[in-house]
């Protein structure tokens, strides 16, 4: 059973108020009513007011660093108990920082998860590689165990994501900083060009990569800027040279022939934006993922 956690938060965002904060509450309205294998009793995490001093001065690099703390805090709780009951978290995030915790309580659980990154971002910037200072493009390097301090004193395990598992899909926008840990830590990356071509071979190429890491199940993050900016994604700054909706269905499926689903998280769905009807295609899109989670139970 899945179970849909509403975390109604930009406070990684650079602009708190943005329209990502509205997202996952369209979204949990239309995805608890997909039927049997989803839970219509949401979860909703209450979302902390960020102080104004708190995004300057010692912050200036690590903005809202208290309110992220106490939030992703809360999120990973939550994503634990979710786990531990038998179920499988469905996060409904408004920016990607609260991938922190949520991908720590999957952790917490089960050991053995590769990251499966839709974005048009890397989210693997540190305090001290980022241009803006904002959480939203942290997410992954505290994940994989890189990061504040303080943030990731929150995975009590000290257990992190191994680099060698993870696939990041469809980053075409990435920061210096980050460029250097990729390449420093050898993470798989495939650009949306670098998709376009030969898709079933290459997904099936790094599906055995994980398989022979031992790794069982994933945990699958799509940030929506990751669908090619021709598409009209509803997001906070669309990017050409993305995926299609189409393309990320097909590679979800396949993905799913190799892997159980440790868990799925949507961030950067802005409900004011969504001129193409795209919360269709999500809904149809965890529909496919619930409906094939049956069928192989």
């Amino acid at each position: 059973m899945f179970q849909i956690i509403e975390v109604s938060s930009s406070l990684g965002a650079p602009d708190i108020n943005c329209g990502m904060e509205k997202g996952p509450v369209v979204l949990s309205s239309v995805l608890k009513k997909v039927g049997e294998g989803i839970s219509n009793n949401v979860i909703r995490i209450e979302i902390p007011v960020p102080k104004p001093e708190h995004s300057q001065g010692e912050y200036a690099n690590s903005k809202n660093l208290p309110e992220i703390l106490q939030l992703n805090r809360v999120i990973q709780e939550e994503v634990q108990t979710t786990v531990k009951s038998g179920n499988i978290p469905l996060v409904l995030m408004g920016d990607d920082s609260s991938t922190i915790g949520t991908v720590y309580g999957v952790l917490a659980n089960n050991h053995d998860v590769g990251i499966i990154w839709f974005d048009t971002h890397a989210d693997i910037n540190t305090p001290e590689t980022s241009p803006s200072g904002c959480f939203y493009g942290m997410g992954l390097a505290h994940i994989l165990g890189f990061g504040h301090p303080e943030i990731l004193e929150l995975n009590k395990m000290r257990e992190f994501i191994k680099p060698s598992n993870v696939i990041m899909l469809g980053q075409r926008n990435l920061d210096e900083g980050e460029k250097k840990l990729i390449d420093k830590q050898k993470i798989i990356l495939y650009s949306g060009d670098n998709l376009k071509e030969n898709v079933d071979q290459k997904i099936s190429e790094l599906s055995k990569k994980l398989i022979q890491n031992r790794i069982k199940s994933i945990f699958i993050h799509y940030d929506l800027d990751v669908i090619d900016s021709s598409e009209d994604p509803p997001v906070y700054a669309p990017h050409s040279n993305g995926l299609l909706k189409q393309e990320i269905s097909d590679i979800t499926l396949q993905l799913l022939e190799d892997f159980e689903i440790a868990g799925i998280s949507i961030a950067n769905y802005i409900p004011s934006k969504d001129n193409d009807n795209c919360v269709d295609w999500i809904n149809n899109l965890i529909m496919e993922i619930v409906s094939y989670t049956n069928l192989t139970k």
